[in-house]
């Protein structure tokens, strides 16, 4: 994976890029930086891009800040969701903190967004977590 090393801190994640008709991710894709050093930063978190016209499994993806020095911070890395979305259907982009335990939560200003013209729709998520997982809910 591409790592960009500054002379301030650790390296941030890089950026990972696929594209696939099909995609099955049952292992794991990171983007993470790496942690920083006495007073330097961790690098921020990269980035994670995925072209898939399906995509399912049940692995993760992360694009995680890395851990700071005694004086400084590092950043996470964004999320986005592009759905190819179904003329008329509404899309709700959900969250929850732990893979296996607690309730999905819509994102806010993320639920049943309507996709008027077909094709492609983003949703993101700006809230700064220490760790998130997410899923889109759609419906006619």
């Amino acid at each position: 994976m591409p790592a960009c090393t500054g002379r301030s801190g650790g390296s941030y994640g890089g950026r990972i890029q696929i594209a696939a008709d099909l995609m099955t991710l049952d292992g794991a894709l990171r983007a993470n930086g790496n942690d920083g050093w006495y007073r330097l930063a961790g690098g921020s978190g990269g980035s994670v891009v995925l072209g898939a016209g399906v995509l399912s499994g049940s692995g993760a993806i992360q694009a995680n800040g890395g851990v700071n020095g005694s004086e400084s911070g590092a950043g996470g890395g964004g999320m986005a969701v592009t759905v190819n979305g179904l003329d008329g259907w509404r899309y709700t982009l959900e969250r929850r903190e732990s893979l296996t335990e607690g309730e999905w939560l819509p994102v806010p200003g993320q639920t049943e967004i309507l996709c008027e013209t077909g094709g492609p729709l983003v949703l993101t998520d700006a809230t700064v977590l220490p760790q998130a997982f997410y899923r889109v809910v759609s419906e006619p």
